[in-house]
């Protein structure tokens, strides 16, 4: 599994986006993520976007994709 420090440090991530990215590439799903942080789904909607943009992608599945090819 990616630490969220690695996450940050190679793509620019905040906290908040790294934990998103980390908890997609371990099969969670928005609403699952938004929930277990108790904010709204729109909230993750809005802060995906800004994962997709500094990872380089345009889908969960090309980010998971992605994360798994990392070392």
């Amino acid at each position: 599994l990616i630490r969220i420090d690695r996450l940050t440090a190679w793509f620019g991530l905040t906290p908040a986006e790294g934990l998103l990215a980390e908890a997609l590439s371990k099969g969670a799903t928005l609403a699952d993520h938004a929930a277990n942080r108790n904010v709204s789904i729109n909230a993750q909607r809005f802060l995906l976007k800004s994962v997709f943009r500094k990872v380089g992608v345009s889908s969960q599945s090309q980010l998971v994709a992605r994360l798994s090819a990392l070392p």
